[in-house]
């Protein structure tokens, strides 16, 4: 068999059976603990860069940080959503969970990701579409300047899977930084990058939105 180069595999340090037992002797089995109040808190300065109202919030998987941001973004049952047309299921999934559709955007060569010419004659074709969902596929960021001229000039709320891009920076700052206008939600795919006792983190940028957030977290998404 022709020997294969792997796209992702666990890593491990040593520490994590030490962060799994601690958990059990100290009871922080439910609902969270200090771990996880410890890595969000990390992962919001790390991302934020000191910008404040910033928050990370730990999940217990990719597929429910994209849910999380799709239910935040109100989409509804018939809502089109302008999806990137080279990811994983995941990331266009929780559409379907609220009822949306997905129409699928093509990706250009340079990156892989969502063409912006592409994006634009999706809104042409589909002028009330409220919400694009980004993947930044590889780690490798999206034409972002682009994209968010689109979205700012149609009013929608951009979605980032950034599942491999924790640390990608675009021209010189951190993918997940937010220093556009538009109105962003972020996830980060724990995707062999990025563990904490299994959590998914996701990033928010308004005090609202963590209450929310925070709320369906506890209670359900549903």
């Amino acid at each position: 068999m022709e020997k294969r180069i792997p796209l992702a595999t666990p890593t491990m340090h040593g520490k994590e059976l030490d962060f799994i037992q601690e958990a059990f002797d100290k009871n922080w089995i439910a609902p969270l603990g200090f771990n996880c109040d410890s890595f969000e808190n990390e992962m919001s300065n790390y991302l934020s860069e000191g910008e404040e109202n910033c928050y990370a919030l730990s999940l217990n998987s990719g597929t429910s940080a994209l849910h999380m941001a799709v239910k935040l973004a109100g989409v509804k049952k018939g809502d089109v959503v302008l999806c990137s047309d080279m990811t994983f299921a995941a990331t266009v999934n929780p559409i379907s969970y609220e009822g949306g559709t997905q129409v699928f955007v093509d990706g250009e060569e340079e990156t892989w990701n969502m063409d912006p010419v592409a994006l634009e004659k999706a809104f042409e074709k589909y002028p009330n579409a409220k919400v694009v969902m980004l993947a930044h596929l590889y780690g490798t960021p999206a034409k972002m300047d682009e994209i968010l001229s689109i979205c700012n000039k149609h009013g929608a709320i951009l979605i980032e899977d950034a599942a491999e891009a924790l640390s990608a920076t675009c021209k010189g700052r951190k993918i997940l930084y937010p220093f556009y206008t538009v109105k962003r939600w972020f996830s980060l795919l724990k995707k062999g990058r990025l563990k904490d006792s299994m959590q998914e983190t996701k990033y928010l940028s308004s005090d609202k939105a963590k209450s929310i957030a925070d709320l369906l977290k506890q209670t359900g998404l549903n």
